[in-house]
């Protein structure tokens, strides 16, 4: 299963384009808000998820950034599913609880729970499995990456009942 992942901004986001069942980066692209709205409509034929991180007020008051970045996040979303596409919203807390067990965590330990997981960024000379992920890819990694361990939690759940019965 191929996972785009985006990390939303209001001119920019970040977007990764992970396979899920062989945990690796097949792209990685910090890209134009524009741009990233084509991709998102070629991108049915080859993935079955776009997962978003889905922005969430939590009581603090937004600027015309965050109010823009929004705008986008519905764009995306409509982009995909008028293509019959499954779109998944993913809020940070989820991803942080997801992670690293907490939602009081930051983008730095973000960051090393994913190195943890799936191995070194590395060098040009000797990349790595995360090589080419560098500031807003990893939080469009981290969307990616938990948008694809709901799927394989919820289809692991749904074999236990089917095989049980309940």
């Amino acid at each position: 299963m191929l996972v785009m992942g985006i990390d939303p901004g209001s001119r920019e986001s970040g977007v990764v384009f992970w396979d899920a069942h062989k945990s690796t980066v097949v792209k990685a692209e910090q890209m134009e808000n524009n741009w990233c709205l084509r991709c998102i409509k070629n991108f049915q034929a080859v993935a079955a998820v776009v997962a978003i991180e889905q922005i969430r007020g939590y009581g603090i008051v937004a600027g015309n950034d965050t109010i823009d970045t929004c705008q986008w996040v519905g764009r995306f979303q409509e982009a995909y599913e008028n293509h019959s596409g499954k779109v998944v919203l993913i809020p940070r807390k989820d991803i942080k609880l997801h992670l690293c067990n907490t939602t009081t965590t930051n983008d730095k330990y973000i960051r090393q729970a994913l190195i943890d997981r799936f191995g070194d960024v590395g060098t040009k000379k000797q990349p790595g499995p995360l090589y080419g992920i560098s500031r807003h890819l990893w939080a469009a990694l981290a969307v990616a990456v938990t948008c694809s361990d709901q799927i394989n939690q919820a289809a692991e759940d749904e074999k236990i009942i089917t095989e049980t019965g309940i």
